[in-house]
């Protein structure tokens, strides 16, 4: 192997470990300030505020998708009839509230970040902006193979294209 093929490939190893350990929380600015709220001079109060707003956040999410998971592997057991039938149909519709809880979860903690804000901070936040808490469970199929035809090709995911929080 030559001497440029080392180099590259010791850059790539590099460049991984970089991202990893930005997205692991390893590398920081120095600031507690979370993501999307740089610009808005958050008080110490309101950064710790803040972080326990998505900390209770991410354990809420962290329960529903568990019982989702749940859900969803004793829907897989299930034999084809008891899936097509009401059995199923219950663990679907049990799917799908777990779904909306999860963004109304999610609308919870953008109302008591909002509320956080002073006035002249929430002006600078543009329309639309989700305050760092999304429900990513996505639709209730997923976007997989064969399911953009629902929402046609180039069109918006289906959710809020508005924070409901904004004037």
């Amino acid at each position: 192997m030559c001497c440029r093929h080392k180099t590259l490939i010791r850059g790539l190893i590099l460049g991984a470990w970089l991202c990893w350990a930005a997205l692991a929380g390893a590398v920081s600015s120095g600031e507690d300030v979370p993501a999307g709220f740089e610009n808005l001079n958050l008080t110490r109060e309101q950064q710790q505020a803040l972080q326990d707003l998505q900390n209770r956040f991410r354990q809420d999410l962290d329960q529903i998708r568990q019982k989702i998971t749940a859900l969803r592997l004793e829907l897989r057991t299930l034999s084809p009839e008891d899936r097509r039938g009401a059995k199923g149909q219950g663990i679907r519709t049990g799917i799908r509230e777990l779904f909306v809880s999860g963004r109304e979860k999610a609308l919870f903690y953008q109302q008591e970040t909002w509320k956080l804000l002073k006035e002249e901070q929430r002006e600078k936040i543009p329309p639309g902006n989700d305050l760092g808490f999304r429900c990513h469970f996505g639709g209730f199929m997923g976007w997989g193979h064969g399911r953009e035809f629902r929402r046609g090709p180039g069109a918006p995911p289906s959710g809020l294209e508005k924070s409901p929080l904004q004037p």
